[in-house]
Protein backbone atom coordinates (compact mmCIF):
# COMPACT_ATOMS: atom_id res chain seq x y z
CA UNK A 1 0.00 0.00 0.00
CA UNK A 2 2.62 2.47 0.62
CA UNK A 3 4.52 1.74 -2.81
CA UNK A 4 1.27 2.49 -4.02
CA UNK A 5 0.77 5.96 -2.34
CA UNK A 6 5.17 6.40 -3.40
CA UNK A 7 4.21 6.40 -6.93
CA UNK A 8 0.48 8.38 -6.74
CA UNK A 9 3.04 11.01 -5.23
CA UNK A 10 5.20 10.70 -7.91
CA UNK A 11 2.71 10.97 -10.50
CA UNK A 12 0.96 14.21 -8.92
CA UNK A 13 4.31 15.63 -9.21
CA UNK A 14 4.82 15.06 -12.70
CA UNK A 15 1.25 15.70 -13.45
CA UNK A 16 1.34 19.06 -11.63
CA UNK A 17 4.40 20.09 -13.34
CA UNK A 18 3.87 23.66 -12.18
CA UNK A 19 4.92 22.68 -8.67
CA UNK A 20 8.59 22.55 -9.01
CA UNK A 21 8.53 24.99 -12.02
CA UNK A 22 6.85 27.71 -9.48
CA UNK A 23 9.05 26.68 -6.35
CA UNK A 24 12.25 27.27 -8.37
CA UNK A 25 11.85 30.02 -10.82
CA UNK A 26 9.79 32.59 -9.27
CA UNK A 27 9.19 33.89 -5.51
CA UNK A 28 6.83 32.26 -3.80
CA UNK A 29 5.93 35.10 -1.65
CA UNK A 30 3.20 36.17 -3.82
CA UNK A 31 1.96 39.80 -4.65
CA UNK A 32 -1.15 40.28 -3.21
CA UNK A 33 -1.33 44.11 -4.70
CA UNK A 34 -2.61 42.48 -7.43
CA UNK A 35 -5.21 40.00 -5.83
CA UNK A 36 -8.71 39.78 -3.92
CA UNK A 37 -6.93 40.77 -0.58
CA UNK A 38 -6.88 44.22 -1.91
CA UNK A 39 -10.69 44.11 -2.49
CA UNK A 40 -11.57 42.49 1.44
CA UNK A 41 -9.21 45.75 2.83
CA UNK A 42 -10.65 48.08 0.47
CA UNK A 43 -14.35 46.90 1.51
CA UNK A 44 -13.13 47.29 4.94
CA UNK A 45 -11.66 50.56 5.01
CA UNK A 46 -14.70 52.18 3.04
CA UNK A 47 -16.95 50.29 6.00
CA UNK A 48 -14.71 51.77 8.80
CA UNK A 49 -15.28 55.15 7.11
CA UNK A 50 -19.11 54.60 6.72
CA UNK A 51 -18.96 54.33 3.27
CA UNK A 52 -20.53 52.03 1.15
CA UNK A 53 -18.31 48.77 0.76
CA UNK A 54 -20.07 47.68 -2.39
CA UNK A 55 -19.97 50.48 -4.35
CA UNK A 56 -17.30 53.89 -4.81
CA UNK A 57 -17.60 57.05 -7.09
CA UNK A 58 -20.52 55.27 -8.94
CA UNK A 59 -18.46 52.36 -9.61
CA UNK A 60 -18.61 48.42 -7.84
CA UNK A 61 -15.74 47.77 -5.54
CA UNK A 62 -16.05 44.25 -6.70
CA UNK A 63 -16.54 42.82 -3.38
CA UNK A 64 -19.31 40.56 -3.30
CA UNK A 65 -19.64 39.26 -0.21
CA UNK A 66 -22.55 39.62 2.77
CA UNK A 67 -22.29 42.14 5.04
CA UNK A 68 -21.42 40.42 7.85
CA UNK A 69 -18.18 39.37 6.43
CA UNK A 70 -16.88 43.24 6.82
CA UNK A 71 -16.25 43.58 10.72
CA UNK A 72 -13.44 40.52 9.87
CA UNK A 73 -11.80 42.98 7.00
CA UNK A 74 -12.26 45.68 8.66
CA UNK A 75 -9.99 44.27 11.43
CA UNK A 76 -7.43 43.82 9.00
CA UNK A 77 -7.71 47.11 7.00
CA UNK A 78 -6.48 48.66 10.01
CA UNK A 79 -3.13 47.06 9.94
CA UNK A 80 0.25 47.61 7.64
CA UNK A 81 -0.74 46.10 4.07
CA UNK A 82 2.35 43.71 4.16
CA UNK A 83 1.83 42.51 7.58
CA UNK A 84 -1.91 42.73 7.11
CA UNK A 85 -1.60 40.03 4.31
CA UNK A 86 1.03 37.94 6.24
CA UNK A 87 -1.91 36.79 8.70
CA UNK A 88 -4.62 36.87 6.23
CA UNK A 89 -2.60 33.77 5.34
CA UNK A 90 -2.08 32.51 8.61
CA UNK A 91 -5.53 32.51 9.00
CA UNK A 92 -6.84 31.07 6.63
CA UNK A 93 -4.17 28.36 6.75
CA UNK A 94 -4.74 28.17 10.68
CA UNK A 95 -8.45 27.36 10.02
CA UNK A 96 -8.17 25.06 7.17
CA UNK A 97 -5.23 23.25 9.22
CA UNK A 98 -7.94 23.36 12.21
CA UNK A 99 -10.49 21.45 10.28
CA UNK A 100 -8.25 19.11 8.72
CA UNK A 101 -6.82 17.77 12.19
CA UNK A 102 -10.19 17.55 13.53
CA UNK A 103 -11.59 14.97 11.15
CA UNK A 104 -8.76 13.40 11.90
CA UNK A 105 -9.13 13.23 15.19
CA UNK A 106 -13.13 11.15 14.15
CA UNK A 107 -10.67 8.41 12.50
CA UNK A 108 -8.38 5.95 13.88
CA UNK A 109 -6.13 3.41 13.18
CA UNK A 110 -5.08 2.60 9.85
CA UNK A 111 -8.04 4.84 8.37
CA UNK A 112 -6.24 7.77 10.11
CA UNK A 113 -3.14 7.21 8.45
CA UNK A 114 -4.79 6.86 5.24
CA UNK A 115 -6.77 9.89 5.32
CA UNK A 116 -4.00 11.96 7.08
CA UNK A 117 -1.39 10.66 4.31
CA UNK A 118 -4.29 11.36 1.37
CA UNK A 119 -4.94 15.31 2.42
CA UNK A 120 -0.64 15.63 2.57
CA UNK A 121 -0.73 14.18 -1.13
CA UNK A 122 -3.47 16.45 -2.52
CA UNK A 123 -3.09 19.73 -0.65
CA UNK A 124 1.07 19.36 -1.97
CA UNK A 125 0.31 18.86 -5.17
CA UNK A 126 -3.10 21.04 -5.49
CA UNK A 127 -2.93 23.68 -8.72
CA UNK A 128 -6.13 25.74 -6.90
CA UNK A 129 -3.90 26.18 -3.89
CA UNK A 130 -1.24 27.91 -5.62
CA UNK A 131 -4.00 30.20 -7.56
CA UNK A 132 -5.45 30.99 -4.03
CA UNK A 133 -2.24 31.64 -2.52
CA UNK A 134 -1.21 33.90 -5.36
CA UNK A 135 -4.74 35.71 -5.21
CA UNK A 136 -5.22 36.01 -1.57
CA UNK A 137 -8.59 34.41 -1.81
CA UNK A 138 -10.95 33.24 0.89
CA UNK A 139 -12.25 29.89 -0.02
CA UNK A 140 -9.73 27.95 1.91
CA UNK A 141 -10.90 30.09 5.18
CA UNK A 142 -14.60 29.64 4.31
CA UNK A 143 -13.88 25.37 3.16
CA UNK A 144 -11.92 25.05 6.47
CA UNK A 145 -14.94 26.69 8.47
CA UNK A 146 -17.60 24.38 6.69
CA UNK A 147 -15.56 21.36 7.15
CA UNK A 148 -14.78 22.07 10.77
CA UNK A 149 -18.34 21.72 11.21
CA UNK A 150 -18.45 18.42 9.34
CA UNK A 151 -15.66 17.03 11.87
CA UNK A 152 -17.81 18.93 14.81
CA UNK A 153 -21.22 17.17 13.48
CA UNK A 154 -19.59 13.71 13.71
CA UNK A 155 -17.96 13.85 17.10
CA UNK A 156 -21.75 14.35 17.89
CA UNK A 157 -21.74 18.33 18.67
CA UNK A 158 -24.70 19.28 16.59
CA UNK A 159 -24.76 22.74 18.04
CA UNK A 160 -21.21 23.65 17.63
CA UNK A 161 -21.31 21.82 14.14
CA UNK A 162 -24.26 24.73 12.73
CA UNK A 163 -22.64 27.35 14.27
CA UNK A 164 -19.54 26.50 12.33
CA UNK A 165 -21.57 26.31 8.94
CA UNK A 166 -23.15 30.05 9.89
CA UNK A 167 -20.16 31.26 10.01
CA UNK A 168 -19.11 29.80 6.73
CA UNK A 169 -22.15 30.97 5.66
CA UNK A 170 -22.12 34.52 6.35
CA UNK A 171 -18.40 34.98 5.43
CA UNK A 172 -19.59 33.71 1.89
CA UNK A 173 -22.90 32.24 0.70
CA UNK A 174 -22.99 28.68 -0.75
CA UNK A 175 -22.06 27.05 2.50
CA UNK A 176 -25.63 27.19 2.96
CA UNK A 177 -25.68 24.29 0.08
CA UNK A 178 -24.51 21.74 2.43
CA UNK A 179 -27.16 22.07 4.50
CA UNK A 180 -28.14 19.18 1.68
CA UNK A 181 -26.19 17.09 3.55
CA UNK A 182 -26.24 18.06 7.37
CA UNK A 183 -30.58 18.16 7.13
CA UNK A 184 -31.96 16.33 4.00
CA UNK A 185 -29.78 13.37 3.65
CA UNK A 186 -28.87 12.97 7.04
CA UNK A 187 -32.75 14.01 7.88
CA UNK A 188 -31.88 15.73 10.87
CA UNK A 189 -34.56 18.61 11.69
CA UNK A 190 -33.16 20.04 14.73
CA UNK A 191 -29.69 20.63 13.14
CA UNK A 192 -31.28 23.16 10.66
CA UNK A 193 -32.82 24.62 13.64
CA UNK A 194 -30.04 25.15 15.32
CA UNK A 195 -28.45 26.54 12.42
CA UNK A 196 -31.17 28.94 11.46
CA UNK A 197 -30.94 29.70 15.08
CA UNK A 198 -26.69 30.27 15.17
CA UNK A 199 -27.37 32.30 11.65
CA UNK A 200 -30.15 35.17 13.01
CA UNK A 201 -27.87 35.39 16.15
CA UNK A 202 -24.81 36.18 14.20
CA UNK A 203 -26.54 38.37 11.65
CA UNK A 204 -28.40 40.49 14.21
CA UNK A 205 -25.31 40.50 16.57
CA UNK A 206 -23.32 42.24 13.73
CA UNK A 207 -26.46 44.89 13.59
CA UNK A 208 -24.71 46.32 16.29
CA UNK A 209 -22.05 47.72 13.93
CA UNK A 210 -22.60 46.99 10.64
CA UNK A 211 -25.47 49.20 9.25
CA UNK A 212 -28.85 47.74 8.69
CA UNK A 213 -29.04 49.31 4.68
CA UNK A 214 -25.88 47.56 3.80
CA UNK A 215 -28.14 44.57 4.24
CA UNK A 216 -31.07 45.89 2.73
CA UNK A 217 -28.45 47.25 -0.47
CA UNK A 218 -27.02 43.44 -0.20
CA UNK A 219 -30.04 41.75 -0.38
CA UNK A 220 -31.50 44.06 -4.00
CA UNK A 221 -28.58 44.94 -5.37
CA UNK A 222 -25.55 42.34 -4.86
CA UNK A 223 -27.30 39.05 -4.45
CA UNK A 224 -29.58 39.25 -7.15
CA UNK A 225 -26.03 39.48 -9.65
CA UNK A 226 -24.98 36.70 -7.65
CA UNK A 227 -27.36 34.15 -9.11
CA UNK A 228 -26.31 34.78 -12.55
CA UNK A 229 -22.97 33.09 -14.01
CA UNK A 230 -20.14 35.79 -15.07
CA UNK A 231 -18.79 35.34 -18.38
CA UNK A 232 -15.63 36.31 -17.58
CA UNK A 233 -13.41 35.01 -14.95
CA UNK A 234 -10.50 36.50 -12.65
CA UNK A 235 -7.37 34.05 -14.44
CA UNK A 236 -8.19 34.80 -18.30
CA UNK A 237 -5.29 35.96 -20.12
CA UNK A 238 -7.00 35.27 -24.09
CA UNK A 239 -9.65 33.15 -23.88
CA UNK A 240 -12.30 32.62 -21.01
CA UNK A 241 -12.11 29.86 -18.69
CA UNK A 242 -15.53 27.76 -17.46
CA UNK A 243 -15.22 25.84 -14.00
CA UNK A 244 -18.44 25.10 -14.09
CA UNK A 245 -21.35 23.76 -15.99
CA UNK A 246 -23.36 27.19 -15.35
CA UNK A 247 -20.05 29.38 -16.37
CA UNK A 248 -19.49 27.29 -19.52
CA UNK A 249 -22.87 27.95 -20.38
CA UNK A 250 -21.99 31.60 -19.47
CA UNK A 251 -19.49 32.24 -21.79
CA UNK A 252 -21.14 30.14 -24.27
CA UNK A 253 -23.77 32.53 -24.48
CA UNK A 254 -26.67 31.51 -22.44
CA UNK A 255 -26.27 33.48 -19.53
CA UNK A 256 -30.17 33.56 -19.10
CA UNK A 257 -31.03 30.37 -17.82
CA UNK A 258 -27.79 29.55 -15.26
CA UNK A 259 -29.80 30.19 -12.70
CA UNK A 260 -32.51 28.14 -13.21
CA UNK A 261 -29.57 25.11 -14.42
CA UNK A 262 -28.27 26.29 -10.85
CA UNK A 263 -31.84 25.55 -9.30
CA UNK A 264 -32.52 22.07 -10.54
CA UNK A 265 -29.11 21.03 -10.19
CA UNK A 266 -29.73 21.56 -6.69
CA UNK A 267 -33.32 20.48 -6.40
CA UNK A 268 -32.14 17.28 -8.12
CA UNK A 269 -29.71 16.30 -5.63
CA UNK A 270 -31.52 17.61 -2.87
CA UNK A 271 -34.05 14.92 -3.79
CA UNK A 272 -31.45 12.08 -5.03
CA UNK A 273 -29.81 12.70 -1.19
CA UNK A 274 -32.90 12.07 0.61
CA UNK A 275 -34.16 9.32 -1.52
CA UNK A 276 -30.83 7.49 -0.78
CA UNK A 277 -31.24 8.26 2.57
CA UNK A 278 -34.69 6.63 3.08
CA UNK A 279 -32.98 3.57 0.83
CA UNK A 280 -30.14 3.22 2.70
CA UNK A 281 -28.83 0.21 0.75
CA UNK A 282 -27.20 -2.66 2.38
CA UNK A 283 -24.75 -3.11 3.31
CA UNK A 284 -23.00 -0.36 2.21
CA UNK A 285 -25.45 1.65 4.28
CA UNK A 286 -23.78 1.01 7.03
CA UNK A 287 -20.32 1.93 5.98
CA UNK A 288 -17.94 5.27 6.45
CA UNK A 289 -18.19 5.49 2.73
CA UNK A 290 -22.00 5.95 2.48
CA UNK A 291 -21.91 8.59 4.40
CA UNK A 292 -18.58 10.37 3.25
CA UNK A 293 -19.45 9.98 -0.30
CA UNK A 294 -22.55 11.71 0.14
CA UNK A 295 -20.27 14.81 1.70
CA UNK A 296 -17.87 15.16 -1.33
CA UNK A 297 -20.89 14.50 -3.60
CA UNK A 298 -22.22 17.66 -2.03
CA UNK A 299 -19.50 19.61 -2.39
CA UNK A 300 -19.22 18.96 -5.97
CA UNK A 301 -22.88 19.75 -6.73
CA UNK A 302 -22.19 22.90 -4.99
CA UNK A 303 -18.81 23.54 -7.01
CA UNK A 304 -20.66 22.25 -10.82
CA UNK A 305 -23.79 24.56 -10.22
CA UNK A 306 -22.20 27.71 -7.79
CA UNK A 307 -22.54 30.39 -10.69
CA UNK A 308 -19.36 31.74 -9.58
CA UNK A 309 -16.82 29.21 -9.19
CA UNK A 310 -13.63 29.54 -9.73
CA UNK A 311 -10.41 27.31 -10.44
CA UNK A 312 -9.23 28.22 -7.03
CA UNK A 313 -12.49 27.09 -5.43
CA UNK A 314 -11.58 23.59 -5.63
CA UNK A 315 -9.57 23.73 -2.94
CA UNK A 316 -12.73 22.57 -1.07
CA UNK A 317 -12.40 19.17 -2.37
CA UNK A 318 -9.41 18.44 -0.53
CA UNK A 319 -10.17 17.21 2.39
CA UNK A 320 -13.49 15.61 1.37
CA UNK A 321 -12.27 13.65 -1.24
CA UNK A 322 -9.03 12.43 1.32
CA UNK A 323 -12.16 11.43 3.59
CA UNK A 324 -13.77 9.77 0.72
CA UNK A 325 -10.50 8.08 -0.59
CA UNK A 326 -9.57 6.73 2.89
CA UNK A 327 -13.11 5.25 3.66
CA UNK A 328 -13.00 3.90 -0.02
CA UNK A 329 -9.64 1.91 0.13
CA UNK A 330 -11.49 0.31 3.65
CA UNK A 331 -13.10 -1.45 0.97
CA UNK A 332 -12.65 -4.18 -1.49
CA UNK A 333 -12.92 -1.72 -4.66
CA UNK A 334 -12.99 -2.92 -8.23
CA UNK A 335 -9.83 -2.54 -9.71
CA UNK A 336 -11.12 -0.41 -12.39
CA UNK A 337 -13.22 2.01 -10.22
CA UNK A 338 -9.99 2.36 -8.27
CA UNK A 339 -8.53 3.62 -10.93
CA UNK A 340 -11.12 5.91 -12.30
CA UNK A 341 -10.86 7.35 -8.63
CA UNK A 342 -7.33 7.73 -9.43
CA UNK A 343 -7.65 9.64 -12.66
CA UNK A 344 -10.72 11.99 -11.48
CA UNK A 345 -8.37 12.86 -8.34
CA UNK A 346 -5.55 13.82 -10.89
CA UNK A 347 -7.63 15.85 -13.03
CA UNK A 348 -9.30 17.60 -9.81
CA UNK A 349 -5.35 18.92 -8.70
CA UNK A 350 -4.53 19.65 -12.39
CA UNK A 351 -3.74 22.70 -14.52
CA UNK A 352 -4.20 21.59 -17.86
CA UNK A 353 -6.90 22.64 -19.88
CA UNK A 354 -9.07 21.88 -22.65
CA UNK A 355 -10.18 24.51 -25.77
CA UNK A 356 -13.67 23.60 -26.13
CA UNK A 357 -16.22 25.19 -28.55
CA UNK A 358 -18.44 27.92 -26.96
CA UNK A 359 -20.51 29.88 -29.43
CA UNK A 360 -20.14 31.88 -32.50
CA UNK A 361 -19.17 35.29 -30.91
CA UNK A 362 -16.73 32.93 -28.46
CA UNK A 363 -15.49 30.13 -30.15
CA UNK A 364 -13.51 29.14 -27.92
CA UNK A 365 -13.70 28.21 -23.84
CA UNK A 366 -10.82 27.11 -21.78
CA UNK A 367 -12.32 24.40 -20.16
CA UNK A 368 -9.81 23.38 -16.89
CA UNK A 369 -9.83 19.65 -16.21
CA UNK A 370 -11.25 20.00 -12.94
CA UNK A 371 -14.83 20.61 -14.28
CA UNK A 372 -14.53 17.41 -16.10
CA UNK A 373 -13.09 15.79 -13.28
CA UNK A 374 -16.02 17.17 -11.36
CA UNK A 375 -18.81 15.67 -13.46
CA UNK A 376 -17.32 12.17 -13.79
CA UNK A 377 -16.41 11.86 -9.95
CA UNK A 378 -20.63 12.76 -8.74
CA UNK A 379 -21.38 9.86 -11.60
CA UNK A 380 -19.03 7.28 -10.22
CA UNK A 381 -20.33 8.77 -6.42
CA UNK A 382 -23.78 7.95 -7.31
CA UNK A 383 -22.54 4.31 -8.62
CA UNK A 384 -21.95 3.72 -4.53
CA UNK A 385 -25.32 4.47 -4.05
CA UNK A 386 -27.16 3.06 -6.85
CA UNK A 387 -25.19 -0.04 -8.45
CA UNK A 388 -22.58 -0.71 -5.05
CA UNK A 389 -21.28 -4.10 -6.83
CA UNK A 390 -20.11 -2.20 -9.71
CA UNK A 391 -17.65 -0.23 -7.50
CA UNK A 392 -16.70 -2.87 -4.43
CA UNK A 393 -17.64 -6.36 -3.56
CA UNK A 394 -19.05 -7.25 -0.22
CA UNK A 395 -15.81 -7.84 1.43
CA UNK A 396 -14.75 -5.06 3.54
CA UNK A 397 -11.55 -4.73 5.18
CA UNK A 398 -11.49 -5.73 8.50
CA UNK A 399 -9.04 -2.58 10.23
CA UNK A 400 -7.23 -3.51 13.69
CA UNK A 401 -6.89 0.07 15.38
CA UNK A 402 -3.85 -0.85 17.63
CA UNK A 403 -1.66 -2.68 14.91
CA UNK A 404 -2.74 -1.30 11.73
CA UNK A 405 -3.09 -3.99 10.02
CA UNK A 406 -6.16 -6.23 8.75
CA UNK A 407 -8.19 -8.75 7.74
CA UNK A 408 -10.32 -9.71 4.88
CA UNK A 409 -13.82 -11.98 5.20
CA UNK A 410 -14.90 -13.85 3.15
CA UNK A 411 -17.51 -12.38 0.62
CA UNK A 412 -21.25 -13.55 1.47
CA UNK A 413 -22.74 -15.17 -1.13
Amino acid sequence: MWELYALALGLLIVWNYWLPVVAVTSPFAYNLANGDFVIYRRAGELWLAHQNPYMLNGATTNFVYPPTSLPLYGLFSLIDFKLSGELWTLLYMFVFATSFLALSRTLDGYRKRLYTLTSILLFITSYPIILLIQDGQCELLIAGAAILGLALQRMKHSFSSAFSLSVATLLKGPAVLLLIYFVLFRRDARYFIYFVASTLSLAVASLLIVPIDLYWYYLVKVLPSLSVAASQGVFIVTEPTAQSIVKYLAVAGFTGITPIVSIVGFIVFGVFSFWVSSRRPRPIGKRPIFCDAMFLMNVLVMLEFVPRTETYSYVWVILPLALCLSALLMENVNAYYAALFALVTFMLNSSFKLQLYGSRSLPIVETPFEIIGNLVLILALAVIYLKPTLAMTYSPRIMKAKTGSYTRTRSAR
